[in-house]
């Protein structure tokens, strides 16, 4: 056996991809509860968003845009982690973790539900998607742990009630920490300038 037919038998591929450690480091990305908030927010403006609301009751907190929603593509776009979904245009939301941070944090890394509507030539859907923080930080695996469904009737019309044509909502438990940066930090006031950066854009 010659020397270079020895180094081919010997040579070998390493290297993986650690998804646990991926899952983990969504916690030390620098995002501040605050953060987490304004990037939703954010990330409904540049859905065209013409209202965000925050909405709180004793179990949960809503954060509500009316904009163009999302079907089954976009969704799964919006879930993939490091997809760079703004390449080509203008956006104010962090490209490939910022959404998925900021629901794992303001989640305390609990159960997510998105509720969203989109209208696309002529075609209404209202789809409903599950993201289990615990599982997901539990088992180490993102990969595949999203579910995305029809909305049943009964939450159809629950989100009509919220959203009346097409929008996102974003569904998490309430925190006491969430809930005191919502109170000192998006007051009417703020959300009047937040309508006006929306306007000059």
């Amino acid at each position: 056996m010659t020397n270079n037919q020895n180094s081919q038998t010997e040579m070998q591929s390493v290297g993986n991809f650690d998804e646990r450690g991926l899952v983990n480091d969504l916690d030390k990305r620098g995002f501040s509860v605050t953060q987490c908030f304004s990037e939703l927010i954010s990330n409904s403006i540049d859905a065209a968003t013409t209202e965000v609301t925050i909405k709180i009751n004793n179990i949960e907190i809503k954060v509500v845009d009316i904009g163009n929603g999302m079907d089954e593509t976009e969704i799964g776009d919006a879930m993939s982690i490091f997809r760079q979904n703004h390449a080509n245009e203008k956006s104010m939301g962090t490209s490939g973790l910022g959404c998925k941070a900021a629901t794992k944090i303001l989640s305390n890394n609990s159960v997510v539900t998105m509720h969203t509507c989109s209208k696309k030539n002529d075609e209404t859907k209202y789809l409903k998607a599950t993201i289990p923080w615990d599982k997901i930080v539990a088992e180490g695996k993102y990969t595949g742990q999203i579910s995305v469904e029809k909305m049943t009737t009964d939450e159809t019309e629950e989100f009509k009630k919220i959203v009346p044509k097409t929008g996102t909502v974003f569904t998490f438990l309430k925190s006491d920490e969430a809930y005191d940066i919502i109170v000192s930090n998006f007051s009417e006031k703020k959300k009047e300038n937040l309508k006006e950066t929306r306007k000059v854009r």
